[in-house]
């Protein structure tokens, strides 16, 4: 009687398992950001451990962002929406166009989400160097993070916020070295995205 007890006990858990599975919203990032950031694999854990802070994991099924960087790609091109642009600034590769809010809507649907993050980086890099400071590579990096939600077919959170980050390499006075690796402009656009991610809140009860 007990190990039937205990039989019948495990199937109601794990049918309620399978029904919270069932009834949690399915969510994928979509980046309008230079094609490196995008397809750089510590870029792409960073953004999912935010996705797992911004969406828990039992309220929502998350896309990893590997498949939906791959995913979008591969939409872009069956839609003609795939051609690049280079930024003239630091050389980088970007998508030509912004989705706009149908095509994010039907490229959301294609991933059967219920919902997108929607994030653009777009960002502005300059040099600078003395004996005192050494090298830097800064970038002004301006965030649109947003949410899609299908079934109100509507962005149901925007926000936009400029960031700005360094990368540095110093010199010893009087030593004919410098310390340090090497600044890059890439270096610095990371840094000023994973800056701006690191406060990003949403309040998924509103969305």
């Amino acid at each position: 009687m007990k190990k039937i007890l205990r039989v019948l006990v495990m199937a109601v858990l794990m049918c309620a398992c399978m029904a919270s599975v069932a009834s949690a919203a399915k969510v994928a990032v979509i980046l309008d950001t230079p094609l490196y950031f995008a397809n750089e694999a510590k870029n792409q854990a960073m953004i999912d451990k935010k996705m797992g802070e911004l969406f828990p994991v039992g309220q929502f099924e998350l896309v990893p962002t590997k498949e939906s960087v791959m995913r979008t790609q591969l939409w872009r091109e069956e839609n003609g929406l795939a051609s690049t642009v280079t930024n003239s600034n630091n050389g980088e590769a970007s998508y030509e166009w912004a989705l706009k809010q149908e095509e994010i809507a039907d490229l959301t649907k294609s991933m059967s989400c219920d919902y997108a993050l929607v994030m653009r980086a777009v960002g502005n890099s300059r040099d600078s160097s003395s004996l005192t400071h050494g090298e830097t590579k800064k970038s002004t990096v301006l965030l649109d993070v947003r949410v899609f939600n299908v079934m109100k077919n509507k962005y149901t959170y925007m926000n936009q916020f400029t960031v700005e980050a360094t990368s540095k390499r110093g010199f010893i006075p009087l030593v004919p070295f410098s310390v340090g690796g090497s600044p890059s402009h890439k270096k610095a656009f990371n840094k000023a995205v994973q800056k701006g991610l690191k406060d990003l809140q949403i309040d998924t009860k509103n969305i």
